[in-house]
């Protein structure tokens, strides 16, 4: 064991650990071990495991994330605490994943939505900076502070974790948004990728992939018809100042809302709720965070999480902004994540 994997694992606990990419250089990495989604998710009795933890139909015992958001090095994303974290396109971010090699993916939104799906069930309020360098609540709560408002990677209190502890993963909520994998919107369709697929890099998520799939209210994935029209697929209906789920195009006008108050007209399918686009119903939230879609004609939008250090009240654990396209930054970051495949 290097000097580096003995530091870690001292200041982080066992699921801490460096993980080296194929030119040998290290990112520090906080291990999730494989649950079923009945362990995560109230009144779910079918014994499944999370998808975040199915590749190619394949289950794993866990995947890596990114302790911190990432610098760049040699077009490559590491995960290195105190540092200033990467701004960049969706389409650079998912590269400078996979150039690192085998099993290295651009965090996804099975991954994502697991990890919140635990703090959620373990009663965990997650903090970071939501307003140039501080959190909006807890305004004591401070990081060290950068020129653009923005902290130094992981500088937070442990509070600003997904699990309140040294061992967490740092600046899921603010600072930057991270980039999701795995989801698009193409007007008002939600569309993803299965399970964790994306996490293979020989699995295209590029726009004209053939994996994209729309979700039927009974849970089925169907082939999208290439508008944002299919038939009989889930839709987010902005409606009333909040979003309504529905099979039919109701409106063309994108909007936003706290997490929790997303409704719907239609089933509402057990994915939607374990990968974090729809609130459980019988659970109270706290600080949510706004969830945003920008229903724009023949154009697909990509996602981010967490909102960034000037979202304020719209930042929280389940805030998503599936508004953004492949182009300027939008404050998104990355934060590459890894399996063993």
């Amino acid at each position: 064991m290097t000097d580096l994997e003995a530091a870690v694992q001292l200041l982080g606990g066992e699921t801490n650990k460096v993980i080296y990419d194929d030119i040998g250089l290290p990112s520090i990495m906080v291990r999730f071990d494989k649950k079923m989604i009945s362990e995560l998710v109230d009144d779910y009795v079918t014994y499944v495991v999370h998808p975040a933890f199915v590749v190619n139909n394949t289950e794993l015992d866990n995947f890596y994330v990114s302790k911190y958001e990432n610098v760049i090095i040699n077009d490559r994303a590491y995960s290195l605490p105190l540092q200033e974290g990467r701004i960049t396109r969706i389409s650079k971010a998912k590269e400078f994943c996979t150039n690192k090699g085998k099993g290295w993916h651009m965090f996804s939104v099975a991954e994502k939505a697991f990890i919140a799906l635990q703090s959620f069930k373990n009663c965990i309020d997650v903090g970071g900076n939501t307003r140039y360098g501080q959190n909006r609540i807890k305004d004591f709560e401070k990081g060290i502070k950068l020129d653009s408002g923005k902290v130094l990677t992981g500088s937070g209190p442990k509070s600003w974790t997904n699990n309140n502890d040294k061992s967490g993963v740092w600046d899921l909520v603010g600072n930057n948004g991270d980039w999701l994998n795995g989801i698009r919107f193409y007007n008002t369709e939600l569309q993803i990728i299965n399970n964790n697929d994306c996490a293979d890099f020989n699995n295209s998520t590029d726009e004209t992939s053939l994996l994209w799939k729309a979700i039927a209210p009974n849970g089925a994935l169907l082939t999208p018809a290439g508008d944002g029209l299919t038939n009989n697929s889930i839709k987010y209906n902005y409606i009333g100042g909040k979003f309504k789920l529905d099979v039919n195009n109701l409106s063309d006008t994108g909007g936003a809302c706290v997490f929790s108050q997303i409704e719907s007209n239609v089933n509402v399918p057990q994915l939607l709720i374990i990968l974090g686009l729809y609130p459980q119903k019988s659970k109270g939230y706290t600080y949510s965070g706004r969830f945003k879609v920008e229903a724009s004609a023949n154009k697909v939008c990509y996602t981010y999480s967490g909102g960034n250090y000037t979202s304020q009240t719209e930042a929280g654990l389940w805030a998503l902004n599936n508004g953004m396209r492949d182009i300027a930054a939008h404050n998104c970051a990355i934060r590459s994540a890894y399996v063993e495949i």
